[in-house]
């Protein structure tokens, strides 16, 4: 029995298919919320690292809480949501960087977080043991900017 060149180029055509959307699933999810739904329309993932902009503190030592929080999000976010946490690799892991304007407004995020089921990372001022630098996600980007979207670049 001899298999062509076109069965085989097909049969991995579909095998290509069906693995793709059994790893990535729908290209369109709803996301249940007790305030409001967050349709789902693409599969793009992404991680907002949120600083404080009221906290004095120098910029080494930012930088070094930045990646802190950004490795402990990566840790954490792999386990607690595994396929938006593929899909955040492959996409070349998109990071940005926003700017809160004080502690009340993080607080929000921390709690409007956890009301949208968004991971939320939080490093805190060892002095002080408040919040100064979040990291929101890795999770789909709808999520991410319905807790953070009205925040300003850093």
């Amino acid at each position: 029995m001899e298999i062509s060149f076109q069965t085989i180029a097909l049969f991995s055509a579909l095998a290509f298919t069906v693995s793709y959307f059994a790893i990535n699933g729908t290209t369109s999810k709803n996301i249940d919320s007790k305030d409001k739904q967050i349709k789902i329309t693409s599969n793009r993932a992404k991680l907002n690292i949120v600083i404080r902009g009221d906290a004095k503190i120098d910029k080494q030592r930012l930088i070094k809480l930045a990646t802190q929080s950004t490795l402990a999000a990566i840790d954490i976010g792999s386990e607690y949501n595994p396929q938006v946490y593929k899909r955040w690799s492959r996409e070349g892991q998109p990071k940005v960087t926003l700017k809160c304007p004080n502690e009340e407004e993080m607080n929000n995020l921390i709690k409007s977080a956890n009301k949208n089921k968004v991971h939320v990372q939080c490093i805190n001022d060892k002095a002080t043991n408040k919040p100064i630098l979040l990291a929101v996600g890795p999770d789909y980007e709808e999520k991410i900017n319905a807790v953070t979207g009205h925040l300003k670049l850093f």
